[in-house]
């Protein structure tokens, strides 16, 4: 069972690693989340040498090295995920700077790798606590993963600017899971492993690991592949993200070098495209989109659309489909149409989002409007 387990999992890790890193469009977050699982499968890869050649104890500083990397890779992938970066950017390369000197660290201050393992084991026996080494692993993991909620939370407070709808490819649900769960399958990971070096007996311990990486593998496999990098302009997780940061939000505005006769300008290209091109029902439109066919920069409306129109981008564009669905509503031409139908023909794309748009600009349900003008 522990060799099925690991030759399934270095498997698996290969294949998705080049399917997403491969997938298209291209961009930076899918590579990095293909060399994740391509690190994942070294891990793999290096269990399959330990078994065949029965050397289980003289790689586990590169086994420990692997294992570091991961929520390093977790929170760089959710960086990039919601920033549109085109590139790594160069500060991130420090994250592995701690882990490739700890490497060298165990390589060449262990006596001897083959007995690396017996002197690790009995350094453990001779802390107070035995499993300390366990604990620094888990923070280490914990504090990673924080960072990675952090950017979610930063990235949901936002959302509004970006997005004209609400969905599971907007919303990082996803995301979030994936997180809980490699906390979840990694302390697991930890905790058996840490037992098992401290002498519990545990014969079939590989399929208890291999087992649960590769339940990992799978969950980051499925939705890394269903996902793209979004559309923003969220650089940096904030550390005040619990609180309301309007009076930074306007700082940041006032270094964006936009003078107030362009933003007029910019506003009304805005307005007159929306107008006239009807751009709002298309049902995933974007602040990414929208710059693209009226040539202002993301930021730039995002800016405008704050500051001059007193508007978020999802309240701009669900404006627009509102007012239509409203003239549908009381039109007898429409009267075959379900309020579902209205709603996708309006540019909604969820009877839920349409019920809750619309309550809140009219004060009325759907239902509610209709009867008061029939």
């Amino acid at each position: 069972m522990d060799i099925a387990f690991i030759y399934i999992g270095l498997a698996q890790s290969l294949f998705s690693a080049f399917i997403i890193y491969f997938k298209k469009p291209r961009n930076i977050a899918n590579r990095i989340l293909g060399f994740w699982l391509l690190a994942i499968g070294g891990m793999f890869a290096l269990n399959v040498v330990k078994l065949h050649y029965e050397a289980t104890q003289d790689f586990w500083p590169i086994s420990l090295t692997l294992s570091t990397s991961f929520p390093i890779f977790l929170y760089i992938y959710t960086k990039y995920v919601v920033s549109d970066y085109s590139t790594f950017q160069r500060i991130d390369y420090l994250h592995f700077v701690p882990l490739l000197v700890g490497c060298v660290v165990l390589i060449y201050f262990v006596p001897s790798l083959t007995q690396g393992i017996e002197e690790f084991k009995e350094e453990l026996n001779n802390i107070n606590s035995p499993n300390e080494v366990g604990y620094v692993f888990k923070l280490y993991i914990w504090v990673y993963c924080l960072l990675a909620l952090i950017f979610i939370i930063n990235y949901r407070r936002k959302i509004k600017n970006y997005f004209s709808f609400q969905s599971y490819k907007n919303s990082l649900n996803w995301l979030i899971f994936i997180i809980v769960s490699f906390l979840v399958i990694y302390n697991y990971i930890i905790y058996i492993s840490t037992k098992y070096y401290l002498g519990a007996a545990m014969p079939h311990i590989e399929s208890f690991r291999s087992g649960a990486l590769l339940l990992f593998v799978y969950i980051i496999s499925f939705w890394g592949f269903k996902q793209n990098q979004l559309a923003t302009n969220i650089r940096s997780p904030k550390l005040n993200f619990l609180k309301k940061n309007d009076e930074s939000e306007s700082k940041r505005y006032t270094k964006s070098g936009l003078s107030p006769k362009k933003a007029e300008q910019y506003a009304l290209r805005l307005i007159d495209y929306m107008d006239h091109s009807e751009a709002w029902k298309n049902n995933e439109l974007n602040v990414a989109a929208l710059s693209e066919a009226t040539d202002i920069p993301k930021h730039h409306i995002t800016q405008v659309l704050n500051e001059n129109i007193q508007k978020n981008f999802y309240t701009f564009v669900n404006e627009y489909r509102v007012k239509l669905a409203m003239e549908m509503i009381i039109s007898p031409k429409y009267d075959s149409l379900s309020f579902v139908g209205i709603a996708f023909e309006s540019g909604f794309n969820s009877k839920t989002a349409f019920n809750i748009f619309f309550k809140k600009y009219t004060g009325m349900t759907p239902t509610e409007y209709k009867k008061k003008h029939s």
